[in-house]
């Protein structure tokens, strides 16, 4: 009966704790799912497989694996001794590596074998020159001591700190920085060795760029042995990239040291000239743009003709136009100039020739191929009303008088067109007699008033 008993009370037991574990165990669960992914430690592992217990002959070159680090860093490689608990001064920082991070957090990089200047154990260290993130991995080096005469325990190594103080990025933009230059500073700082022993190849890696990614690289600064106590002042050159623009920073890292330290200083450049040069020169052109297009509606034919009931047929005149222009089978070389004789029966086709003779391009020089008006002869048939043709010749003649007036013309500055009234007769030498026509006014150009008057 007790036996029997026994076993009720053990399955009574067992079934209640399988009940509890079921029902309690749904919220772990649960919560377990809920929460948000662990982040990524960086890690690096030697993949030399040739290497038995990861073993390395001195004067080789093995693979170093890393993955887990951020996209675009550069890490520094180096063989360590006394597990890198003093940080770089325990490494051999002048067969060190340098590398990038690909886009999937990984990077793979050859490291020379080399004794490290700490005592084994001896470990591969790899660091993010701007970042915090440190991975380790232990590595056998053949021929590297276990520990040094006069070292003492290696698990408790003297204290190696220098502190950076009086950070300053100086100078300023130039002249050629407003045009997109790369922009110089220099990097002004000291080191003070607090720590309890001096402290010998300690190295500052520097980056610069902007403030939010300053990863462009900068030649690493060596730093001679440092008493305990002694300060010293660096000052580095510092150049960022051409058309560099807004805030900039250049980011520091002490090595060779027990702790790691960082720093860091800030600048601002702005290549101004090529901002604002681009938007007057667009505005210099759209003021033009506008001008042209305003002068060529103020200046329409189309606006000088009266089209209501008492406006003045187009065919009243008749306008004998003498013109020089570029002769097309002159030497290309040396072009020559021909002069031609026109005769418009057209109120607006003289009007638009007169136009086209005056007009320039947005730098205020004639257009290719322009002729030039020497003289306008306007007759009217012998039979049409002579009031009416007087008044349709007064009108095309005040306007014409106006065009060379208001022109930016060059040729109009120095030459202008001159109005002389005939009195009578066939006044005009282009006008050939016993054509049955009346000369009513004769506009020439400024030097040839004179002899047309006499």
């Amino acid at each position: 009966m007790t036996s029997g008993a026994d076993r009720l009370v053990r399955v009574f037991t067992v079934a209640t704790t399988l009940a509890v574990a079921t029902v309690a165990g749904q919220s772990p669960v649960r919560t377990a799912a809920a929460a948000s992914p662990a982040p990524i430690t960086p890690t690096i592992e030697v993949v030399n497989q040739s290497f038995p217990d990861d073993a390395v002959t001195l004067g080789a070159t093995f693979k170093v694996e890393g993955a887990g680090w951020p996209v675009g860093q550069l890490v520094q490689i180096e063989v360590c001794g006394s597990d890198a608990r003093s940080g770089s001064s325990d490494c051999a920082v002048d067969t060190a590596q340098i590398v990038s991070v690909r886009d999937d957090g990984t990077f793979l990089a050859r490291l020379s074998v080399v004794i490290p200047p700490s005592p084994c154990p001896c470990v591969i260290r790899a660091f993010g020159q701007a970042s915090t993130d440190v991975a380790t991995t232990p590595v056998k080096i053949p021929g590297a001591p276990n520990e040094h005469a006069g070292d003492g325990d290696v698990t408790a190594p003297a204290l190696r700190r220098v502190e950076v103080e009086q950070v300053e990025l100086t100078g300023g933009d130039t002249f050629a920085t407003w045009w997109g230059a790369p922009a110089r500073r220099t990097l002004e700082f000291e080191l003070v060795n607090t720590g309890t022993v001096a402290v010998n190849d300690v190295s500052i890696t520097l980056t610069a760029g902007p403030v939010d990614d300053p990863n462009g690289f900068i030649p690493p600064v060596k730093v001679d042995r440092m008493e305990i106590g002694a300060r010293r002042s660096i000052s580095v050159p510092i150049e960022f990239p051409a058309l560099a623009f807004g805030d900039q920073m250049v980011r520091g890292t002490v090595n060779g040291t027990s702790q790691t330290t960082t720093f860091s200083a800030e600048t601002t450049t702005h290549p101004w000239l090529l901002i604002i040069v681009p938007i007057v020169l667009l505005v210099q052109l759209l003021l033009l743009l506008l001008r042209n297009i305003a002068r060529r509606r103020l200046h329409s034919p189309a606006d000088v003709v009266d089209p209501g009931p008492n406006a003045i047929p187009d065919d009243a005149l008749i306008c004998v136009i003498e013109i020089a222009e570029p002769d097309p089978d002159g030497d290309p070389d040396e072009p020559g100039t021909r002069h031609r004789t026109l005769v418009l029966q057209s109120i607006q086709a003289v009007q638009q020739m007169v136009l086209d003779s005056l007009q320039v391009d947005a730098a205020g020089e004639p257009t290719p191929g322009q002729v030039v008006i020497n003289t306008i002869t306007v007759l009217a048939d012998a039979q049409a009303q002579v009031g009416a043709s007087y008044h349709a010749c007064d009108a095309l003649c005040d306007w014409i008088e106006t065009q060379f007036s208001d022109s930016e013309h060059p040729d109009t500055r120095a030459l202008t067109l001159r109005r002389h009234v005939s009195p009578g007769g066939n006044a005009s030498p282009s006008a050939a007699s016993g054509m049955g026509m009346v000369p009513l006014s004769v506009m020439v150009r400024a030097p040839h008033v004179r002899a047309f008057a006499s």
